[in-house]
């Protein structure tokens, strides 16, 4: 859940009802490649787990100018 669905939920809701987007996850041992794949194909928020590693792209963030 990011802050902007908190923002726009009512208190009463439950989380899965407020949560809008399409979450995905990733292994920390994915490429950077399978990264890019996800958040091209739509993923609005994608959760990177396992290997001591907590992150959180939004694709909003996507793509990175570098």
């Amino acid at each position: 859940m990011t802050n902007r669905d908190l923002l726009k939920s009512h208190p009463n809701r439950i989380v899965l009802d407020a949560m809008s987007g399409c979450y995905k996850y990733i292994k920390a041992e994915e490429s950077v490649w399978r990264t890019k794949n996800l958040l091209e194909e739509g993923a609005d928020v994608l959760v990177v787990i396992g290997g001591g590693i907590s992150a959180v792209y939004e694709s909003r963030n996507w793509p990175v100018s570098l």
